[in-house]
């Protein structure tokens, strides 16, 4: 067998080698072996079996193993005991390569890990159907981890090129919940999309009394909806709608906008809008910036419309002051005043001014542009309806202007009068630009 090997160039021999040359088995034909130049051919089954180490080298050639094209199963190690099997190479590279579409690659293990020092992927190349799952199977307390060291802005990317992308949860135990963290002082978390659909970003919770909460530790929180076609912001709720703030909150509602328009409430609404303030110089302040006025222009302009039954009233406008405390000066229910400190105003300045337009053809109410009531259970003897003061240094030149009343019997001025009393002052009215004066004494005998 030494000549056997010395004729196949290998000029020494390291190993004791056992070869089983023409055994059988009962009833069964010899195998045969067959040595020729640089080939050993067997035709039944060849074990190699070594005492000791057994290495294979071939210098700078290639060994083969099963490389030719008989379909066959390579076995290399056993399962069994603590045998290892290690597959090293230096500088050059390993391969394992299937072809065609039944080569399958299994690796089954406790514990694996590849480690590579430079670019690295794993691609599947798939059909429809086939799908590439990297999962952490097993009912246990363990996790499926994918972490990045890098320190590019891309240091971790999922991403997809044609389809979508989703994460599901299930847990419904305490802290089994999606958590997206970022650490860091200067660390965004951005949500972003470039998609033209009305719900290119949704956000939907769609459990039994599922909510949504955004809060933040000390910072702001700022919604932007630009374009002037598109820029919408719409909240709509199914229950209570709370906007509230802490002690000091400035409420901004509009406060950028110079020519847009504020609505609370709608057409429909069936209850009441109430709006509270507690500041001890305003109550509720609107405060009106009109632009140029080219016929008449409201700054505050309030319509209400109402079906009246039976026996019902309706009011447009209703203020009820309550005051409380003591010492205080002066209290009133309604306040009106212009404040002119120029010449621009060419007719006249109300401070307060009530209109009755009734377009029916008859006249089956009673009409009174201002009616005073007054419901007390006690008067101060200087008590009286209409107080007329001047706080400026001109003096009010009338008591009473009326315009537009046709001056006749049965209306509101008479042309006669009884002369029979004697008067030691008179009040000044003007109707239609004409003086009346109306006699009055600081004694009750008129005659």
């Amino acid at each position: 067998m030494k000549n056997i090997f010395k004729s196949l160039g290998l000029s020494s021999l390291a190993l004791v080698l056992v070869v089983g040359l023409g055994v059988s088995n009962a009833g069964t034909a010899y195998a045969t072996t067959t040595y020729a130049v640089n080939a050993i051919t067997e035709t039944g089954a060849l074990t190699v079996t070594s005492a000791g180490a057994l290495g294979l080298v071939a210098g700078a050639n290639a060994i083969n193993i099963g490389a030719d094209a008989t379909a066959k199963t390579i076995t290399i190690g056993n399962g069994t005991g603590a045998a290892a099997t290690v597959l090293n190479f230096g500088t050059g590279n390993l391969d394992i390569n299937g072809t065609g579409a039944s080569a399958d690659f299994t690796l089954d293990a406790d514990l694996f890990s590849i480690d590579g020092t430079g670019t690295a992927n794993v691609t599947v190349t798939g059909a429809v159907g086939e799908d590439f799952t990297v999962a952490q199977a097993g009912a246990a307390d363990a996790s499926l981890i994918i972490s990045s060291t890098g320190t590019g802005a891309d240091a971790l990317q999922i991403t997809t090129s044609a389809g979508g992308l989703d994460i599901s949860v299930t847990g419904t135990a305490d802290t089994e919940d999606l958590n997206l963290t970022a650490v860091g002082a200067t660390t965004e978390m951005r949500l972003t999309s470039a998609s033209t659909e009305a719900d290119a970003i949704d956000i939907l919770t769609s459990g039994t009394a599922g909510g949504i909460d955004i809060d933040t530790t000390d910072g702001a929180i700022t919604i932007d909806a630009a374009g002037a076609d598109n820029g919408d912001l719409t909240i709509t709720v199914g229950d209570n709608f709370t906007l509230d703030g802490a002690g000091g909150s400035v409420y901004a509602i509009g406060g950028s906008t110079t020519s847009g328009t504020i609505t609370l409430g709608g057409a429909s609404m069936t209850a009441a809008t109430t709006l509270y303030g507690g500041s001890a110089t305003r109550g509720v302040s609107i405060v009106q910036n009109l632009a140029a006025v080219t016929t008449e222009s409201h700054g505050l302009s309030v319509t209400s419309t109402g079906t009246l039954e039976s026996g019902e009233n309706l009011v447009g406008v209703n203020s009820v002051t309550t005051p409380a405390g003591t010492g205080a000066n002066w209290v009133s229910g309604v306040y009106g005043k212009v404040d002119q400190n120029g010449d621009y105003v060419t007719g006249y300045i109300s401070g307060g001014e009530f209109e009755v337009d009734n377009s029916s053809a008859t006249a089956q109410n009673e009409m009174f542009p201002l009616v005073l009531d007054s419901n007390s259970a006690a008067y101060h003897p200087n008590s009286a309806y209409i107080w007329g003061q001047d706080f400026g240094a001109a003096k009010m030149p009338n008591l009473l202007k009326i315009t537009g009343t046709t001056i006749g019997t049965g209306n509101m001025v008479q042309t006669s009068a009884d002369t029979d009393f004697v008067s030691t002052h008179s009040l000044k009215i003007m109707i239609n630009g004409t003086a009346y004066y109306i006699p009055i004494s600081t004694s009750q005998a008129f005659d």
